[in-house]
């Protein structure tokens, strides 16, 4: 492994705790997210109360928020404002993680419409247009410059995180304070809250509208959040049980609540809650800590990012206007997600982010050269 030198060390911390139910609860949410792009799909073969569930799919992505700011706060909440080279260290990993996934899907979408145009077939411009193209590869598509989703439509929550890790130094050090005081925890999340829903309160309060213009502060709010929960976290990771069950309580009646009314305001302190209690809970969430879902929960990134491309091919290939697409098919292209989900996160994901991790950084002398 390459060392850092003394001046970065700060960004890395010791004995973090591998939390493997938060892992495995974001491959359960990208799966939600799968669910919901396939609603319509689905419908004929399910409950209402279900299909009900189902549509609330895009409500996972704040889970995600909450998640990504939680769970990067206690790896570089340390993180030294004033160290360019710290700062450095940081974006280079944080880009590393994101932006292969994000170009192999553009990449798929090129293909689909080089087929589309060989095969003189419309082309959606107003989807598919150069302007669009470079704002997706800049990641700044979901940053009110658009106006609507473009090109692999889920990246633009990968948009909305980008701003988040652009601003992450400056985030950590007002969530830091909240490892002594829990009271300026509280008053940070209150300030973050009231940050969301005085934007949501013009959409009715529904988190799954005006993405493309209020994407970026509905995830700077979560994921700040997220990172005020793990300084708390950090402080005391052992609480006691009555502080465990008013976590889940609360989890619980946030969400269900959220889920029928006021999305913006209940759903966040619900996953926060959630988020919250499954850390404290890591070792006792046995089915969550279970090997196969805490996989599902390291490819999760891989299907979140390949899913809407295969569901357009599904679309032209297996869907038939004003007929019920048989359940084989929707089987069917959910076994290819997972299979392109192992594959995109064996053979891009990880190789891709090792070697700009290695390459950017040890140019740089930030990091020992790879042996």
């Amino acid at each position: 492994m390459p060392y850092l030198p003394d001046t970065t060390r700060s960004l890395e911390r010791m004995n973090i705790p591998q939390l493997n139910s938060l892992t495995s609860i974001r491959g359960i949410a990208a799966w939600w997210v799968v669910l919901f792009h396939f609603d319509s799909y689905i419908k004929p073969y399910v409950a209402s109360s279900v299909y009900g569930l189902i549509d609330k799919g895009y409500l996972a992505v704040d889970l995600f928020f909450c998640l990504s700011g939680f769970v990067i706060f206690m790896n570089y909440g340390n993180i030294d404002i004033k160290s360019a080279a710290a700062c450095r260290i940081f974006y280079v990993k944080r880009i590393a993680k994101v932006y292969p996934l994000h170009l192999s899907a553009i990449g798929l979408y090129l293909g689909l419409i080089g087929v589309f145009a060989l095969s003189h077939r419309p082309i959606p411009l107003e989807s598919f247009s150069i302007k669009s193209l470079l704002f997706n590869l800049l990641l700044i598509q979901d940053w009110d410059v658009l106006k609507q989703l473009s090109w692999n439509n889920p990246s633009w929550s990968i948009s909305a995180e980008f701003a988040a890790y652009l601003l992450f130094p400056v985030l950590a050090l007002v969530a830091r304070p909240a490892s002594k005081h829990i009271w300026y925890g509280g008053f940070v999340i209150g300030g973050a809250l009231i940050l969301l829903n005085l934007c949501y309160a013009r959409e009715a309060y529904n988190l799954g509208s005006a993405i493309a213009t209020f994407g970026v502060i509905r995830c700077i709010s979560q994921f700040t959040i997220g990172a005020v929960l793990a300084a708390i976290f950090l402080r005391n990771p052992s609480p006691g049980r009555s502080v465990r069950f008013i976590l889940f309580a609360a989890a619980f009646l946030f969400f269900l609540v959220g889920l029928y009314a006021l999305e913006s305001i209940f759903v966040p302190i619900g996953w926060a809650a959630l988020v919250l209690y499954l850390a404290f809970n890591d070792e006792a969430a046995r089915l969550l800590r279970l090997r196969f879902l805490v996989f599902i929960g390291e490819i999760s990134y891989a299907t979140y990012m390949v899913h809407y491309f295969i569901r357009e091919l599904f679309k032209l290939v297996l869907v038939h206007e004003n007929q019920v697409t048989p359940a084989a098919y929707i089987v069917l292209t959910f076994l290819i997600i997972a299979i392109f989900s192992v594959a995109l996160y064996r053979l891009v994901e990880k190789p891709a982010q090792r070697v700009i991790i290695r390459t950017v950084l040890a140019r740089s002398q930030l990091i020992s050269a790879p042996r």
